[in-house]
């Protein structure tokens, strides 16, 4: 039989040739695609200090080879190598590689100003000086055209350049050129820029901006890595004045007197009138006098070189949009050379009358506010705080609402929540009165109105203060069980949110025995306490005095100026312990407020705690009233932020309008502590001490 043929006709083994055949055109391939990527990418590591950890190898591949001793030689070899190998990579991947692609194309951005402001023949030469420079570029270059005036508009997107005589169009027409807003183009050209290829802005401009700030812009295109080259555009004008800006309120009310302000420039001295018009919703444009006692409705003005500012008062009329358009014109045709950029404008919402909302608790609070008001003319309309708006809509036409010594349980979560958006929102007024009940003292510290109010009702930790101790005595027998339970956890966590932080906190749950859910100590950690008060569960007999006494025992030993005890229970229990030991608790001076849930608690028991201590007594039948009523007992313990002293408050922020031409600062009697909130915040008046007390902000 014969042998198998073995050598190809050339004489090469068949195998050789077979390999050879196959691998030849993926070599090939491989090789030009090696090129390529060198030619386009480079290959770099961003931190390179780290391959220093590859050398690491070394010395473990050299202990690893005597600790593997007993393996195979294979397997030994397989065991060191991949050691290595990981090393290797990890030192590579710290290292951070990077693949840099290379592209030479450039895309120029050319922005360009179209204002009237520019001579015409200044314009084509701008156009003249870009089509010469665009005419020695490269083959993959991209060109782009901007053209901004009142707006900013793309004249022609990025593409090739196929004839640089035309790439810049003359002016484009659909826009005004009253204005000039650099910035507005500059920030359009950054939108196109395409990720391709490398960027440069050309802003072809007599660097005249009327609106916007181009050097910001510029600023982000630099940190962006696009540069932004300037052609300017020189020319001079022996007369020339620019009407910049009218400025005028974005809002106003219905009969109420507005200022405006006119801002113009002026090359040298020159002098006109300005006129005023205004076209209200109906569409109807008259003219506004705003040169009484003069000949003619128009101000005669007098402008000197530079920026000249002019301001008059205008009174308002009906609700609506309210655009003013305020003209010069100069008194001699020789004083100006362009007239289309001496007019501005401005729009000013105009809502109808409003009024300000004082609310109180007891009808006497806001009493003497509400007849100041009435004397300067304000239209004040008074409230109960419990019959305070709940609807954000009723709040839209009202300027301002005052808090006359209102406590924080008189407003729901939701009117607080209202509230702070009617501020933050609408940008209403909101003033908060001091007094027994407002501020921390009135249980705000941590509510939605205090994160609006301009001062912190949670004073600095430096400030030496009277603390307040509170204990939670809280029933969770097995009749507590489900709704009770729940909205008993609800009530007590609403109360520790009023606490400040340098407060006694103490929270005892109780059934037939008691236990420390919270044991006495300062309130240091708020959201700690929610977690463990919402894990209170329900189970168990009803025995008061064994918790009451704890409780009674650990607020004794605080150093506070205000200790107080709040008992919820739905139960009954054995009373003579118990009376005996409010008798003495009064005697101490703690208070105990009693909270009975339903028919089946002891009403006498509770209803003769609260007496003998001085506390109040709480027979609920709607659960929903339960925080509102822990909140309201909370802020006994607030009670420790109210000083009373009599001081006369120093002026802090002379500047502010509140106290300008104020004569003299009255006496006070006492205030509420709080805190500088600082930011934007402004304490006017303070405390004559060393700690500067806020009093006014």
């Amino acid at each position: 039989m014969p042998m198998p043929r073995t050598t190809a006709p050339n004489g090469k083994p068949i195998a050789a040739f077979a390999f050879t055949g196959y691998w030849l055109p993926v070599t090939i391939f491989s090789a030009r695609f090696c090129m390529v990527l060198a030619t386009a990418y480079t290959f770099s590591f961003a931190q390179p200090l780290w391959l220093a950890v590859g050398s690491l190898a070394v010395p473990m591949a050299y202990f690893a080879w005597k600790n593997l001793a007993t393996l195979g030689a294979g397997r030994r070899v397989a065991a060191v190598a991949l050691r290595v190998l990981v090393v290797l990579v990890l030192a590579a991947a710290m290292a951070r590689p990077a693949m840099v692609q290379h592209n030479d194309a450039l895309t120029l951005i050319t922005v360009v100003d179209r204002s009237l402001s520019i001579p015409a023949d200044q314009q084509a030469k701008g156009r003249n000086y870009v089509a010469a420079a665009l005419k020695n570029h490269d083959s993959d270059d991209r060109l782009a055209v901007i053209d901004v005036a009142d707006g900013a508009m793309i004249a022609r997107l990025p593409g090739k350049i196929a004839d640089a005589t035309t790439a810049i169009n003359e002016r484009n027409t659909s826009l005004g050129g009253t204005q000039t807003r650099l910035s507005a183009g500059l920030q359009l050209g950054l939108a196109i820029a395409p990720p391709d290829t490398a960027v440069r802005m050309l802003l072809v401009s007599d660097g005249n901006e009327t609106a916007g700030d181009v050097r910001e812009t510029a600023r982000i295109a630099a940190a962006n890595g696009i540069p932004v080259d300037v052609l300017r555009l020189g020319y001079d004008y022996s007369n020339e004045v620019v009407f910049r800006n009218l400025v005028a309120p974005v809002r106003a009310r219905s009969g109420q007197t507005i200022p405006l302000r006119f801002v113009l420039s002026s090359v040298g001295r020159t002098t006109g009138t300005i006129n005023l018009t205004l076209r209200d919703d109906s569409g109807t444009e008259h003219e506004i006098n705003i040169n009484p006692g003069g000949a003619g409705s128009g101000m005669p003005v007098t402008l000197v070189k530079g920026t000249n500012v002019f301001s008059v008062s205008v009174p308002v009329g009906v609700r609506g949009m309210h655009e003013f358009k305020a003209r010069f014109t100069p008194a001699g045709d020789d004083q100006d050379s362009l007239p289309q950029n001496n007019s501005a404008s401005a729009i000013t919402f105009v809502a109808g009358p409003g009024h300000v909302i004082v609310a109180d608790t007891d009808d006497k609070a806001g009493e003497k506010i509400a007849q100041a008001m009435k004397v300067a003319g304000i239209d004040v309309r008074r409230c109960n705080a419990h019959d305070f708006p709940d609807r954000l809509v009723d709040l839209m036409a009202c300027d301002a609402v005052v808090l006359a010594n209102v406590d924080c349980a008189s407003l729901s979560m939701e009117q607080q929540e209202m509230l702070a958006r009617y501020v933050t929102e609408l940008g209403g007024g909101l003033v908060m009165t001091g007094g027994d009940s407002s501020f921390g003292a009135g249980g705000w510290i941590g509510s939605p109105v205090a994160q609006v109010l301009p001062v912190d009702l949670d004073p600095p930790q430096k400030k030496q203060m009277p603390k307040g101790a509170l204990v939670l005595v809280i029933d969770h027998s097995g009749s507590m069980t489900g709704q009770k339970v729940e909205c008993a956890k609800a009530a007590a966590a609403a109360a520790v949110r009023l606490l400040s932080t340098r407060d006694y906190l103490g929270v005892i749950a109780f059934d037939s025995e008691y236990s420390w859910v919270i044991p006495m100590a300062e309130l240091t950690d708020k959201d700690a306490v929610y977690r463990k008060i919402s894990d209170i569960g329900a189970g168990g007999g009803t025995d008061i005095f064994p918790a009451l006494k704890a409780a009674y025992e650990a607020v004794k030993k605080t150093k506070a100026g205000v200790r107080h005890i709040i008992l919820l229970t739905d139960g009954q229990s054995a009373g003579a312990d118990c009376r005996s030991l409010a008798a003495q608790m009064g005697k101490d001076k703690i208070t105990v407020s009693t909270v009975a849930i339903g028919d089946d608690a002891d009403l006498n028991l509770l209803a003769a705690i609260a007496k003998s201590t001085g506390g109040r007594f709480y027979p609920v039948q709607n659960l929903k009233n339960l925080p509102q009523i822990f909140i309201k007992e909370a802020q006994i313990v607030r009670r420790s932020l109210i000083v009373e002293e009599k001081f006369t408050p120093k002026i802090t922020f002379g500047a502010s309008e509140i106290v300008r031409g104020v004569p003299e600062i009255p006496a006070l009697d006492g205030y509420i502590l709080t805190g500088r909130k600082g930011g934007t915040s402004q304490v006017i008046l303070a405390t004559p001490t060393a700690d500067a007390d806020p009093v006014l902000a």
